[in-house]
């Protein structure tokens, strides 16, 4: 397969987000546009890009605004048109996030043409370059998210897709889009909408339609695809991003595979997923052909998910993950050998003590911290009620500061070197905070090291061990003058 990158002009892109696409269509299958041929004096014609059963696919140059574009072509000699059907899908999607912008389309005496916006690699293509053939649960729970809201755009629009599968969802080519999924090719769907709003009656017999490998059961039987089924192929299209594989990918006969997914245990399936998605098979269960799915309980299985697993919005994709594996480095010898209590075992000091910063560094630290609006407090498990990590104490020999360094993937801030929980803490209101005032504690008036307490009055110290706390008795001129 060719690598095609995106145009000069427009925004550079990681080495591994550049645009896949097959070679030119096998001998047999002749193009039906060549190689500078223009559509309309506008779109000039740069290559064969792919090839499908309906059409071909032909990447183009857009001579107004000098874009790139994707032509999609099929023959008026077809038995199947399936291009008016993508004209109608494409055009009421307008407006949504994971849609790509319709630019025109039109008939010639050989074909009809769709031209869009050209867009990345497939998610198919993408699950290929990895290791082990799948994502990770980041990637998985992330894509899932967003190919379930381009589902639903499709649905609130009238159409079923019908042919869920990872070979039609791609990712964005500039750097703006590289985040953001897109749902293709609405060649088979179908609109299950009256003009007055209600679903259309089902039909007891219709024939397959979707792909063998991500078909909901239902498509195997015959039955009339619903909603529900679009849903399926999400699902069976999760699984294959975590596990890597189906248990029936290498069979291509439509009937074993649909024997097979009926009498399936699917707990194995839920078994790889996160615990969440027993939710999202138990509501496939239930749902059928007239049944609304219940989109935002299905969103809320990958939101309560990705909080659990600590998965944020803007994490890097796995194909995003490029980052060269440097050799260890060997270290420096050393007569001077330190003992690791973890392991019992000798090894070079300078591979057991930790790097000290210097004292410009900690007072720059310590700058930084009384420059800002807040000041990040501690509750302290001794007496003192609370303590400002950003003052550097002097221990000893030693001198020591607190390091704030924030989660991965979350804005929670989390203390290294500490048992306390950090929160941020924001001087008192008069206005808006009725406890603010005098009675209100201020941590930047409260010692890190308060006064020893006063005696009380009347009171004299007892003598007592160095180290305890000391006591207070009764005077002999108060006991005389209470007698």
């Amino acid at each position: 397969m060719d690598v095609l990158c995106p145009d000069p002009g427009m925004p550079p892109l990681p080495p591994n987000i550049c645009e896949v696409v097959p070679g030119p269509p096998p001998p047999e299958i002749q193009e039906l546009l060549k190689e500078g041929q223009t559509i309309r004096d506008r779109w000039r014609v740069i290559r064969c890009i792919g090839n499908g059963g309906f059409g071909q696919i032909y990447r183009a140059e857009d001579l107004d605004t000098r874009e790139a574009v994707a032509v999609k072509v099929e023959s008026l000699a077809s038995n199947k048109q399936v291009l008016k059907m993508e004209v109608a899908v494409l055009r009421k999607l307008q407006g949504c996030k994971h849609a790509c912008e319709f630019m025109g389309c039109g008939r010639t005496p050989e074909f009809n043409y769709v031209v869009m916006t050209l867009q990345g690699p497939s998610l198919s293509d993408l699950r290929k370059r990895q290791e082990g053939l799948k994502f990770s649960l980041s990637t998985t729970l992330r894509v899932g998210t967003q190919a379930l809201e381009a589902i639903r755009a499709i649905h609130e629009c009238g159409f079923l897709h019908r042919d869920v599968k990872p070979s039609n969802f791609t990712i964005g080519r500039s750097s703006a889009t590289c985040h953001t999924i897109y749902l293709l090719d609405f060649g088979l769907a179908r609109q299950f909408t009256l003009p007055t709003g209600e679903v259309r009656p089902r039909r007891e017999k219709a024939a397959f339609r979707g792909t063998v490998r991500y078909a909901s059961p239902a498509a195997h039987r015959g039955e009339e695809l619903g909603r529900q089924d679009d849903l399926w192929s999400l699902f069976y299209m999760l699984v294959e991003f975590v596990t890597g594989q189906l248990p029936w990918r290498k069979i291509k006969d439509k009937d074993t595979v649909g024997r097979i997914k009926d009498t399936y245990n699917h707990d194995i399936f839920l078994a790889a997923l996160p615990y969440e998605f027993k939710t999202f098979y138990a509501h496939l269960m239930t749902i059928s052909y007239f049944d609304k799915p219940d989109y935002p309980a299905l969103q809320a299985v990958f939101h309560a998910c990705a909080r659990r697993l600590y998965v944020g919005e803007h994490d890097l994709f796995d194909w995003e993950l490029s980052l060269p594996v440097q050799a260890p480095q060997p270290v420096q010898p050393d007569n001077r050998t330190a003992t690791n209590s973890r392991t019992n075992c000798s090894e070079p000091l300078q591979s057991c003590l930790k790097p000290r910063r210097s004292r410009e560094a900690l007072a720059a630290t310590h700058k930084m911290r009384q420059d800002s609006n807040c000041a990040i407090i501690t509750h302290s498990r001794g007496e003192d009620s609370y303590q400002d990590r950003g003052v550097l104490e002097e221990i000893g020999p030693k001198l020591r500061t607190s390091i704030i360094t924030p989660h991965i993937g979350t804005n929670k801030p989390k203390l290294l070197g500490a048992k306390s929980e950090p929160f941020l803490y924001q001087p008192p209101n008069p206005e808006l905070d009725p406890r603010s005032g005098p009675s209100y504690p201020n941590p930047h008036t409260v010692s890190a090291h308060p006064a020893p307490p006063r005696r009380p009055k009347g009171l004299a110290p007892v003598p007592c061990v160095s180290g305890r706390r000391r006591r207070y008795k009764p005077c002999e001129s108060q006991i005389k003058g209470e007698s």
